[in-house]
């Protein structure tokens, strides 16, 4: 019986030590995807994910993805705001081993800054947001800085808690009267973070 207690220790305290490596791991992971409008003025977004576990527990895991390249088309530059419902797809999950605490996935969002064609601009604060899976969240401008859109608690016990969710952005873009032609570019950054 001895024996049996001394195995299933030394098998949990091996489980823990290479449990324990992954603790407070930090990993970023980014990709890009192109986005165009074209208005006689083209608008591109590359969109990055970024990952950032920062859990109590052990070995915590965070992965995000986003559809692929977006593309607004070619739009009028005439101040009239432009739709494009359902047009990013955002895939993120986590888990951790060994917690007790009640952390959560937080989905964040931000810009790089305006759209740029060279040296014309379209103010970033013409290009908005909202979904997420949140009927709560209200139609939002970026900004250059991350602003949460979504939270999911982890799901299971204290061994092992996970989630994984698929959320779907709405995007809206004002192209200012008198815009010249051109192609347009700003990247949108997708953070996921367990904390």
């Amino acid at each position: 019986m001895e024996e049996l207690k001394n195995t299933i220790l030394i098998v949990f305290i091996v489980l823990i030590v290479s449990l324990g490596t992954f603790f407070g791991s930090m990993a970023t992971s980014s990709s890009a995807n192109d986005t165009n409008i074209t208005n006689n003025s083209s608008n591109k977004t590359n969109d990055s994910v970024e990952i950032m576990p920062m859990a109590s527990g052990l070995a915590p895991e965070v992965s995000i993805s986003v559809s692929s390249p977006i593309n607004l088309g070619t739009e009028i530059p005439d101040g009239l705001e432009n739709s494009y419902p359902s047009i990013t797809q955002v895939n993120a999950s986590a888990s951790e081993w060994l917690t007790a605490a009640d952390d959560r996935l937080n989905l964040y969002v931000r810009a790089s800054g305006n759209f740029l064609s060279g040296s014309e601009t379209i103010p970033l604060v013409n290009f908005k947001y909202n979904g997420y899976g949140n009927s709560s969240l209200p139609k939002t401008s970026f900004t250059t800085t991350n602003v949460r859109v979504q939270s999911w608690p982890l799901g299971g016990s204290w061994l092992f808690r996970s989630v994984s969710r698929t959320v779907y952005g709405n995007y809206y873009l004002t192209i200012p009267m008198g815009t010249p032609e051109g192609t347009y570019t700003t990247t949108i950054y997708y953070t996921a973070i367990l904390e």
